[in-house]
């Protein structure tokens, strides 16, 4: 039912001035015979003048929710007055529930069961074990592992010998780890040997007082840096009796600190007491009516609060069962909830647009669970999600870490995120007030205090501080600075205080409340707070302090905003990939930053800041950009993540930032050729009519063929077949890592006879790492079906950007490849893949069509392989080529720079440009390091001897290029001379095609000096001889012209190859073979 407010106001004007009219004449009429008349009209005036029709409307509409609530919310508030009482907390509440479920399953962890006995005993355990290294009551231990029922179990122990556990974010490293053990001065490190290397890194900050233990929880190694205790030996051995410190706790004791990102930098550590613990469960459980019998499902990180505070709560206070994932995988959701017969489970926002985003599957509906909580879910797809999976109820909640003012759906009110009463406000202290959106400052009246906002006005979410209830108590953080920067004051009345939550909500006139945005200098992404301030410096400090913003930005159909860092490049010398590389090193994935747009120049506002709202405005679209700004997308396309974010129904109905291309069905019976096309954003795909890429579960875009098709993305995952012109690869959770053991294949079946070539581009490529320049682990590779298997390396460790031509034959009438990423570890790992099949034929078709998106341009047939005769399509690689530069200037990286592989031996080609011949190959210390056999192998090697089992071979390298000397190349420098302690450029001159060749032995014992190659190359004319000035795109066009004027069946064009190519000698003359299969230089 609608509802004008507007209307119902100018309505109450006017009957509350004709009531008031009525009332005054019958008073004066009727004199003190009908006071009691009078008084009821009077009273019903005053009703009028203080809420009128709109309080009957708000009272009819949310009177049944708001009475349900109270009474659920008086119901926790009692619960917590009795056990204040009786001085409770978490370790004596848990122990008097295992006095009755002693034996009921506790938690489910892949194949095993805990009982709550179990677990008693386990926290026992360790309880005894601290008390006995000497460690008291009050005393902080930072816990930094991987999801298991040991987890909990770790800091119920220490909470049970009165000791404070800091869960740490498994995702920190270097200085966000060191912070984050450091701040709360932890006297012990207990670690999952799976983040032994995070750890290590930090052992000589952490090291730092001498005081600091550390123990590991799985495989220790007594040769490794840290000198750690096997804990899960210790516990073992430890005592399974009661701790003499079980009952020595209090109800208002520091039970653990949970982390989060803020204004101020570096992570903070909230405070969780042992009563916040216990009300932030409880009211969980009794706002959306948990049962008794519930069993759990999270996948969510224990050190974070939704899985590690709310979802164990509901374990350790009330004996709900709980089934717990180490990390999250939507293709397992709903399988391990059948698997553990699980009734309820949690979420955040990115988790459900991830399991809409996986195929239709049985299982969405075969599954128990009725009830879902947790936050962030979108508006967009709450219908869509609740009815595929049959989800009864969604608790969506909002809340933070530390603060006062949480609120929760109890009533399923589509987006909504809870609800503030407006029968009776007064009796949850909570509100939203105004602020200005610029500066994010509380807008006051005259007497200083906040304005409240007004319905469907945008204010931030505050809480009123009442420090003897707990319900309304703020503990903040263990930086008593930060704590003081989350209070204000003077918010309802003089004198009071309340809670500054830093968000942005919107509220109806029912008092519905709905998430909107975050103030202040922190966003949100992939369901993580990011701190923009922390960013920022890190990104300073690894570009030399140039001058830097970092901010979110919306992307249509994304949850939350997507980082973006402006930098200041006035001479475009950042490099990109060695910025990436450091912050990789350094940040969580979540906190990079998807965007990065270099700027000629960065103005300062008046009092000398950054000028970041009018940046943050500007979003990612270059087309806004004030600045002469170029950008870059640093993790992911954008298209990717409007692909992965939308779903199902908004594909089919086109509500997306590219809009779909839409035409009358006649046009897909209108045949065109299925050629390669490119999107609005510049990402190729394949031209299909608009029925066909809807058969292919395609998305559609930009128009192609002169309007008759789209431009259609493909993409596929794991155990599937395809025959598209172009497809994407992608892991089952893309952009998201997985993690399970998998064997993931694709099989590319060829589309064409006239498909000579594939070429692979790895958008993402992140594997395990090699052991000693073997694939052990993860790895990547391809394997052919109906000809000779084909020469493509092994491949693992991180190989973003690559890319790779493999050559096919041509002369088979069934041809397929299968691309195989075989996860056989228990590693993260990410890829993303484009698989455009390349046609080498020349074509003379007529009346092709010119538009963007057709092979014919100016009335001339589409040549694949005639250099920059038309847009970049991809183009055929040289045979013998596994990579092909066709710019005037690059970088060449060898595979996993950093470690590269063993048993590589493959050629790298470069297109050589029109009036060139001259290159020249460069590559700093930090850039180039292949073994080699002499003494020093920082040195620079050169010539066969030296460079004799790993090399990169660079024909007729010289000083200048003029008399070259050797062309192998290997050590610690890259440098034309040999036994160099410094690198310089090697030059060459060598005519005919430009070709590297890499090559490295089976054997690797040490990899200090195996990282392999950055280099950098660059074309030029400078000191060239005359006959050298024949441009290679004039000798094509010479053959291209003898083809176009004769009759002939031939299929491509092979220029006579030179041998030895390190010769210096000129080119000899093109000449055109019947009946030839492929195209060289």
């Amino acid at each position: 039912m609608s509802f004008n407010l507007t209307a119902i106001n100018d309505r109450n004007k006017f009957l509350m001035k004709t009531l008031l009219f009525v009332a005054i004449i019958i008073g004066l009429i009727t004199g003190p015979a009908i006071a009691l008349w009078k008084a009821l009209i009077l009273v019903f005036v005053l009703h009028l003048i203080t809420g009128g029709y709109r309080f009957a409307w708000v009272f009819y509409n949310t009177v049944g929710r708001d009475l349900k609530s109270l009474i659920r919310f008086k119901r926790t508030q009692l619960f917590l007055y009795i056990l204040k009482r009786q001085n409770a907390t978490v370790p004596k509440l848990f122990t008097k529930l295992c006095r009755k479920h002693s034996n009921r399953v506790l938690f489910y962890f892949e194949d095993q069961k805990w009982t709550f006995g179990e677990i008693d005993e386990f926290s026992n355990r360790v309880a005894n074990l601290f008390l006995e290294y000497g460690y008291h009551p009050g005393q902080e231990v930072a816990l930094f592992m991987d999801n298991k029922p040991e987890y909990v179990g770790i800091w119920l122990g220490l909470a049970k010998a009165g000791l404070v556990t800091a869960l740490i974010n498994t995702n920190l490293r270097a200085d966000q780890l060191i912070h984050s053990v450091t701040v709360v001065k932890c006297k012990a490190l207990i670690f999952g040997s799976e983040l032994s290397a995070a750890v290590a890194e930090a052992i000589p900050a952490l090291n730092g007082n001498g005081t600091m233990q550390y123990f590991c929880f799985g495989d220790t190694d007594p040769n490794g840096v840290i000198k750690a205790k096997p804990l899960k030996q210790l516990i073992g051995e430890s005592s399974c009796d009661r701790p003499s410190t079980l009952n020595r706790g209090n109800f208002n004791d520091r039970l653990f600190y949970i982390y989060t990102s803020g204004t101020t930098g570096l992570p903070k550590a909230a405070i969780i007491k042992h009563s916040r613990y216990i009300w932030m469960g409880s009211a969980i459980k009794n706002m959306i009516k948990l049962r008794d019998d519930d069993v759990l499902y999270t996948s969510l990180p224990l050190y974070h609060l939704a899985g590690g505070t709310l979802g164990t709560c509901q374990c350790l206070i009330y004996g709900n069962s709980m089934a717990i994932r180490n990390k999250f995988s939507a293709s397992n959701f709903w399988k391990d909830c059948i698997k553990y017969n699980c009734t309820a489970a949690q979420y955040i926002g990115e988790i459900c647009r991830y399991l809409l985003a996986q195929k239709p599957h049985p299982s969405d509906k075969q599954h128990n669970v009725r009830i879902i909580f947790g936050n962030g879910l979108r508006p967009k797809i709450w219908k869509e999600f609740t009815q595929r999976f049959a989800i009864k109820q969604v608790g969506e909640l909002y809340g933070s870490t530390e603060g006062n003012a949480n609120i929760i759906n109890v009533d399923n009110k589509e987006g909504s995120c809870g609800f503030i009463s407006q029968i009776a406000p007064f009796l949850y202290p909570a509100t939203l007030v105004r602020v200005k959106e610029s500066t994010g400052e509380h807008v006051r009246d005259k007497r200083g205090l906040c304005l409240k906002a007004k319905p469907y006005e945008t204010g931030e979410f505050v809480g009123k501080i009442i420090d003897s209830d707990p319900t309304r108590a703020f503990d903040g953080y263990a930086n008593k600075e930060a704590t003081k920067k989350k209070i204000i004051y003077d918010v309802f009345n003089k004198g009071d205080k309340a809670f500054a939550s830093g968000d942005l909500l919107t509220m109806d006139e029912f008092g519905y409340l709905y998430f909107k945005d975050r103030t202040g200098d922190t966003y949100r992404w992939k369901g993580e707070n990011v701190s923009t301030m922390e960013i920022e410096s890190i990104i300073s400090k690894l570009i030399h302090l140039v001058d830097c913003v970092v901010y979110g930005v919306e992307v249509p159909g994304c949850e939350g905003r997507a980082g973006m860092a402006a930098i200041l490049d006035e001479k475009n010398g950042l490099d990109l990939n060695k910025l990436l590389q450091n912050l990789k090193k350094v940040l969580p994935s979540f906190a990079i930053p998807v965007f990065i747009r270099m700027c000629k120049c960065l103005e300062m506002t008046g009092t000398h800041k950054l000028p970041k709202n009018s940046l943050q405005n500007e979003g990612y679209d270059p087309n806004e950009f004030n600045n002469n700004s170029r950008l870059v997308e640093n993790e992911f396309s954008l298209m990717d993540q409007l692909i992965d974010s939308e779903s199902p129904s908004e594909r089919m109905n086109g509500s997306r930032m590219f809009p779909f291309f839409q035409r009358p069905s006649l046009l897909n019976v209108v045949r065109f050729p299925n050629e390669e096309c490119f999107d609005a954003s510049n990402q190729s795909g394949t031209c299909y009519s608009p029925m066909e890429c809807k058969k292919l579960a395609g998305v559609s875009s930009s128009p192609c063929a002169r309007g008759l098709g789209v431009c259609c993305i493909v993409s596929r995952s794991c155990h599937n077949t395809t025959s598209n012109k172009v497809v994407y690869f992608k892991n089952p959770n893309y952009p998201m890592s997985d993690g399970q053991a998998d064997f993931c294949d694709l099989n590319v079946n060829i589309y064409d006879t006239d498909v000579c070539q594939l070429r692979l581009d790895f958008l993402a490529f992140e594997l395990d790492a090699p052991t000693l320049g073997n694939c052990l682990g993860d790895k990547f590779y391809i394997s052919s079906s109906g000809f000779a298997p084909l020469s493509v390396p092994t491949l693992c460790g991180i190989n973003r950007n690559q890319h790779m031509f493999i050559s096919l034959p041509r002369d088979l009438p069934e041809r397929s490849a299968t691309i195989v990423f075989d996860t056989n570890s228990v590693g993260d790992y990410r890829w993303h893949v484009r698989i455009t099949q390349i046609d080498c034929n020349f074509r003379n078709k007529k009346n092709l069509l010119s538009d963007r998106n057709s092979r014919q341009f100016g009335g001339a047939p589409y040549i694949p392989f005639f250099p920059r005769a038309h847009p970049p399509f991809s183009l055929p690689a040289p045979m013998g080529c596994l990579q092909y530069f066709t710019q005037a200037s690059g970088t060449i990286d060898s595979f996993n720079f950093g470690e590269y592989l063993n048993n590589m031996d493959y050629g790298i080609c470069i297109e050589r440009q029109p009036n060139t011949c001259r290159v020249t190959f460069s590559a700093s210390d930090f850039m180039w390091s292949i073994d080699s056999t002499q003494s020093d192998r920082s040195r620079s090697g050169t010539g066969d001897d030296t460079c004799d089992n790993d090399y990169l071979m660079i024909p007729g390298g010289s000083q200048r290029g003029d008399h070259p000397t050797r062309d192998r190349y290997c050590g610690g420098r890259l440098n034309y001379a040999p036994d160099m302690v410094s690198d310089a450029p090697v030059v060459t001159k060598a005519n005919g095609p430009i070709v590297l060749r890499f090559h490295s032995d089976p054997f690797q014992i040490d990899p200090t000096y195996k990282e392999g190659f950055r280099l950098r190359y660059e074309q030029s004319s400078t000191d060239c001889m005359p006959q050298y000035n024949v441009p290679p795109t004039q000798v094509v066009a010479q053959v291209v012209a003898q083809y176009l004027n004769k009759e002939s069946d031939i299929q491509s064009i092979e220029l006579e190859k030179h041998e030895p190519i390190v010769h210096l000698s000129r080119p000899s003359a093109p000449h055109v073979r019947s009946n030839a299969k492929h195209f060289k230089f």
